[in-house]
């Protein structure tokens, strides 16, 4: 049998907060024939059947629960086998230390910007470091929220198209700091 992709919006009225959960069809799967296993009713199975997709809905929605992360709204979550596989990343040989990115930004060298701010609706912590000797500038970007971060490179061609010059030829100070912020966002 196969199963659909769901898909759950939860609203908290007194926060104005909206929390998507999208469950993947091997999870939908795996839910209902865990539970018709465990509890013997093979009729649980009838649910997977096109016509029946509001009562699939019903079910697997008994199946989620609230969790409260840490200065964080609310977040809907469905516990399955595949539900907490994070990406533990490429194992590199060459590197001395396996820090993390975002711990590896607080002694780096070369920094000239670390700020709290908005992207893509997202609150997220931003360091710039200027890439060796060159104009070239290494953004790292720290979502604290699920303890994540990347790292993107902006060529110094890149930083003529976007600000008509390199973020270097801007002054030290105020002036660098908002063409930084402003070629982030």
């Amino acid at each position: 049998p196969t199963a659909p992709c769901l898909r759950f919006v939860g609203y908290d009225p007194k926060s104005g907060h909206k929390s998507l959960l999208i469950v993947p069809s091997v999870a939908v799967l795996e839910v209902v024939t865990t539970a018709s296993q465990a509890v013997g009713q093979h009729e649980l199975m009838d649910l997977l059947d096109p016509t029946k997709r509001a009562d699939l809905a019903k079910f697997v929605c008994s199946r989620l629960h609230l969790e409260f992360p840490r200065n964080a709204p609310p977040e809907l979550v469905l516990d399955w086998s595949g539900a907490n596989i994070g990406y533990i990343g490429k194992v590199d040989a060459g590197k001395k230390t396996m820090r993390p990115p975002e711990e590896r930004t607080l002694k780096r060298e070369g920094r000239i910007l670390r700020t709290s701010m908005v992207l893509s609706q997202l609150q997220v912590l931003v360091s710039a470091f200027r890439q060796g000797s060159s104009n070239d500038l290494m953004v790292n970007v720290y979502y604290p929220r699920i303890q994540e971060a990347t790292e993107l490179l902006i060529s110094a061609n890149r930083q003529e198209t976007c600000l008509g010059r390199s973020v270097f030829d801007f002054d030290e100070g105020e002036p660098r700091t908002t063409a930084v912020e402003w070629l982030c966002r």
